[in-house]
């Protein structure tokens, strides 16, 4: 597995050896040669221990090339699906793999799946679960200069409709918008921003953008927005229609990593850039911490990275409360 950066992935159940296990998925991204990485690694735990990891495992290959893509989780964990991202250009192209479906000591790897396209092209976006059967993307860009980020927000809110599994099934390359509903755009348009949804209550969460840059090369931002979800029984209920203003990030970030607590009580936020000229980059971490009144703050974690760090990738690794951070080790 290379070092990569501005790669995707999640956190996949796969059975083996007569037991369920939390797999940390990773694909594509660019290595330290400013190559593109067009393959998906998985990082098997030994016997669940969170801190000991086997070597990676390629499973697949990307049918695209592609870095700041966004991904989610589906189907009972089962199924990565990476979205959008920029290889020459934004796109709005997704593909997905099953790791059950992948094969141990396999010369030829599968081609990931094509998937239902997103309503436009963009990279360096929010995909997030809302539950099991919604999820909610917000923000990106469509990496041409001079244009800001975006303010758009979208939700897909039927993941375990046969419909929609079958389009994910029908290698479909033209869009297919109608699985997209548009909701309420963010005050702001972002980028390159931290993202998270938290629960404050058995029916309430808080979907969260937390700074970026607004601009192609421009400076980070320390603002914050929340997005009030009501939930029943795992089913989207309403969806406020407005971003509310939340807690300034206590610097100013983007590029930073994101993932919240198995219970979704907390969103960390890993590492970051602080600035681009000088570059500077965060090795803190911060947690975002939210009541149901929609009075949330941050906190500085004691605990640091022990380097600094953008443009990786943080996974919470069930059972254990274990974050895992991945981002090249070079300058």
């Amino acid at each position: 597995m290379h070092a990569l950066e501005l790669a995707t992935g999640g956190v996949l159940r796969t059975y083996y050896n007569e037991k369920w296990h939390q797999v940390p998925t990773i694909c594509d991204g660019m290595t330290v040669n400013l190559r593109s990485n067009e393959k998906c690694y998985r990082l098997q735990l030994h016997d669940d221990d969170v801190g000991s990891f086997a070597l990676p495992t390629e499973i697949g290959i990307m049918r695209e090339k592609r870095m700041g893509a966004a991904s989610i989780s589906i189907w009972n964990s089962t199924t990565l699906w990476v979205t959008g991202g920029e290889f020459a250009g934004a796109k709005d192209s997704t593909e997905w793999i099953n790791v059950s479906l992948s094969r141990e000591n396999i010369s030829d790897l599968p081609l990931l799946q094509r998937g239902v396209p997103l309503p436009k092209m963009m990279a360096f976006h929010c995909l997030e679960m809302i539950n099991n059967n919604a999820a909610i993307l917000y923000g990106g860009s469509e990496w041409i200069e001079g244009l800001p980020g975006l303010h758009e927000t979208w939700t897909i809110d039927n993941l375990y409709d046969p419909e929609f599994r079958n389009a994910m099934n029908s290698a479909a390359s033209e869009p297919q918008q109608h699985w997209w509903i548009p909701r309420t755009p963010m005050n702001n348009g972002r980028f390159l921003h931290s993202c998270g949804v938290i629960r404050v209550d058995a029916s309430t969460k808080f979907v969260v953008a937390a700074g970026g840059q607004d601009l192609q090369y421009g400076v980070s931002t320390k603002t914050v927005e929340l997005l009030r979800v009501q939930v029943e029984d795992e089913a989207v209920m309403n969806i406020d229609d407005i971003w509310e203003v939340g807690p300034l990030l206590p610097r100013a970030l983007s590029r930073a990593a994101s993932a919240t607590t198995g219970n979704q009580a907390i969103l960390f936020v890993v590492g970051g850039e602080v600035s681009s000229v000088p570059f500077v980059r965060s090795d803190a971490i911060f947690s975002l911490w939210c009541l149901i009144t929609g009075s949330c703050w941050w906190t500085t974690e004691e605990l640091e990275l022990m380097m600094s760090r953008t443009n990786g990738i943080a996974l919470l690794i069930p059972p254990a409360s274990c974050i895992f951070a991945h981002q090249p080790t070079t300058n």
